[in-house]
């Protein structure tokens, strides 16, 4: 779909719409610093074979990637997520990005809670985008406030200094063009947290 197409009228339309102009700027936000795209690459072991000495100096990136849930909890159990985009950085980090949208009230809600989970048990620095508005706030339809907010505060709790929030794309791109700093190597993950992400939605 093409940017200057007509907005999709359906409320689940314009959700996707405005998901997939998200995807597509954070997609090019990665690509502008040097980052290699592995087409038709769905698994991070597929992505490992690929780094080596080729990327080791620019990093590459995959979408709709395959990533095991190394969580101890798991253990045993051989379990897998999808994830948005998954990105290997020149220091040899894996990075997980996932995308979400919604412009009305729906199941959506529910699958945050599900993200989230997701992406502690894969145990890989992430960042989660949280796009479209805050009902009430922002305009008669989008996010729940009931559900957003204390999920919000469950983030920053459960965590485990792992997860970077961000409810404006804008600000992810921030943090992408910085080199998507994440937690180690002498960086505190609250000097991550308060220099790029949203600590309130």
């Amino acid at each position: 779909m093409k940017e200057y197409e007509a907005l999709p009228e359906s409320q689940g339309a314009r959700a996707n719409y405005n998901g997939a102009l998200f995807d597509r700027e954070v997609h090019a936000s990665i690509k502008a610093l040097g980052y290699t795209f592995l087409p038709k690459v769905h698994h991070i072991e597929s992505v490992k074979a690929r780094t080596g000495h080729l990327f080791a100096e620019t990093g590459c990136f995959a979408a709709e990637v395959r990533v095991p849930l190394s969580a101890p909890y798991h253990s045993g159990r051989q379990l897998e997520a999808v994830v948005d985009k998954l990105i290997y950085t020149p220091s040899g980090e894996f990075v997980v990005l996932s995308i979400k949208s919604q412009q009305s009230g729906g199941s959506c809600d529910e699958k945050l809670e599900f993200e989230f989970h997701q992406l502690v048990a894969t145990e890989l620095p992430a960042a989660l985008l949280v796009c479209g508005p805050l009902k009430g706030r922002d305009g008669p339809g989008g996010w729940s406030a009931k559900v957003l907010l204390p999920f919000w505060d469950r983030i920053f709790h459960f965590g485990e200094r792992r997860v970077y929030p961000f409810r404006s794309n804008i600000k992810m791109c921030q943090w992408i063009k910085a080199g998507l700093p994440v937690a180690g190597k002498g960086v505190s993950h609250s000097c991550i947290v308060n220099e790029f992400c949203d600590r309130e939605p």
